[in-house]
This record gives structure tokens, C-alpha cells and sequence, in this order.
């Protein structure tokens, strides 16, 4: 009885492992962008996530890498206009004349609630294009997040 009950805890600690695996990975990816990545880019979060992703991939994982990033773009411009929406506020805070710390909490705490958003959207993007690239694809991918 007792090793049927810890099955669900094992798969759940597994989850969380992976969870937080890819995480680290997409955070180093991002990250590794901005050290390394030549000239700044504008543009949304998603966007440079996936021209940094894009650029260590195969032609054609890129190609299905593209595809699933298009798949989703009205729920990332969505996501990114909340962004930009919530940014505009905590600059707007940032250099009013009297401080209301309160509210800047408040419209950096939903600044942050956005960028997360985004980011779990580029993760179950990530997520659902793995399986579709190929071994060499998913090794430039793994390696291009170390950098």
C-alpha cells in the first residue's frame, strides 16, 4: 500500500525537476542572449527567445520551431501588450512627483505576473516543439542554454 502512495510523489517530484530544469534552461538561454548575444534586440520576450533559439537550430528545426512560435502569436501579443501596459505604469510611477510605494508594488508585482505569463507560454511552446526536433536539434538547443 505504502509503495502504490509514494508512486504519485515520485512522479510529482519528477515533474518538479523537470520543471525546474527547463527553467534554468530558458533563464540561462535568455541570459546568455544578453552577455553574449551581439546587439541588443527589440522586440517582445517570445521574439528574442525565439531568434536566440533559432540561431542554434538545424533549418528545419527552426523552421517547426518558427511554426509553433506562430501557432501561439495572437496569446503572446496578447501577453506582451499586458507587458507593455505594466510597464508604462511602474515608469509612470517611478518619475511622478511624489512616490506612492504602495502602488508601485502593486504595478511591479503585475509587471512581474506578465513577464511569467510570457514566460510559461514560451516554455509549453518549448514544451510541445521538443518531441518534433530532431536529436542534433534538440543538442544545438541544450547547448546554445549553457552558453
Amino acid at each position: 500500500m505504502i509503495a502504490v502512495l509514494q508512486r504519485p510523489v515520485q512522479w510529482l517530484r519528477l515533474l518538479a525537476l523537470a520543471s525546474l530544469a527547463l527553467n534554468l534552461f530558458l533563464g540561462a538561454m535568455l541570459l546568455s542572449d544578453r552577455h553574449h548575444g551581439g546587439p541588443p534586440f527589440d522586440g517582445s520576450l517570445s521574439e528574442r527567445f525565439l531568434a536566440r533559439a533559432t540561431r542554434a537550430l538545424p533549418a528545419a528545426d527552426a523552421q517547426r520551431m518558427r511554426d509553433a512560435f506562430a501557432a501561439r502569436e495572437s496569446r503572446f501579443a496578447a501577453l506582451q501588450t499586458g507587458l507593455e501596459t505594466a510597464s508604462r505604469r511602474v515608469h509612470a510611477l517611478v518619475g511622478a512627483e511624489r512616490v506612492d510605494v504602495g502602488a508601485l508594488r502593486k504595478a511591479v508585482e503585475e509587471a512581474r505576473a506578465s513577464r511569467r505569463l510570457i514566460g510559461d507560454l514560451i516554455e509549453d511552446t518549448v514544451l510541445a516543439t521538443l518531441p518534433d526536433l530532431s536529436a542534433e536539434g534538440r543538442r544545438r538547443l541544450a547547448e546554445a542554454g549553457g552558453r
